[in-house]
């Protein structure tokens, strides 16, 4: 296994070291401060429970029980030779789309040539949903272990999901899937 940047720097702590530091001191940052969060009353953080000693695995991992790669040309938004678009919902929010390469790849493993197009189609994809109309801002995170790194979470603030998904496709060459 090629090393990683965390393993030329070596870890702080173990799992172990740090669950005795931080089991009894989690708190709630000053949530009901927040303009934008959307509850009132006493929410409190969980008990951090220990590191187990055998993680269980995770779905996807090694290509195994991965929904990715068991989704069909119907099921995408839009596709090329190294990368697929889907929606996920509903789920509360306007719109959340998953951009994901093809195969499974980490980020130290993700070759060159599809690195260098992730840039410009996160770009293009903020582009479309922007141009739909009605979205206020669109946010881009990376979720997803042991599936298929990198797995980009790209949500619209504001906006109607089938409004955006529809104007996103036809601005990709794509009809929409059935669902939208």
């Amino acid at each position: 296994m090629p090393p990683t940047l965390a393993s030329a720097r070596g870890v702080p702590e173990t799992p172990e070291q740090f669950y005795e530091r931080a089991k009894n001191a989690l708190r709630m940052p000053p949530v009901e401060e927040w303009e934008t969060f959307p509850f009132e009353g006493d929410i409190r953080p969980r008990a951090l429970q220990p590191p187990l000693n055998d993680e269980k695995p995770r779905r996807g991992e090694g290509g195994v029980d991965c929904h990715a790669c068991s989704k069909g040309p119907d099921d995408l938004i839009w596709q090329d030779e190294g990368w697929q678009l889907t929606a996920v919902g509903p789920t509360g929010l306007p719109l959340v789309l998953i951009l994901e390469p093809k195969h499974h790849y980490d980020i130290e493993t993700l070759p060159a040539e599809l690195a260098v197009e992730l840039g410009p189609l996160m770009q293009r994809i903020e582009s479309a949903l922007r141009a739909a109309g009605d979205i206020g801002r669109v946010h881009i995170g990376r979720w997803g272990e042991g599936q298929r790194a990198p797995a980009l979470v790209v949500h619209g603030a504001t906006g109607p999901h089938a409004t955006a998904e529809r104007q996103f496709c036809r601005d990709l060459g794509r009809h929409p899937p059935s669902r939208a």
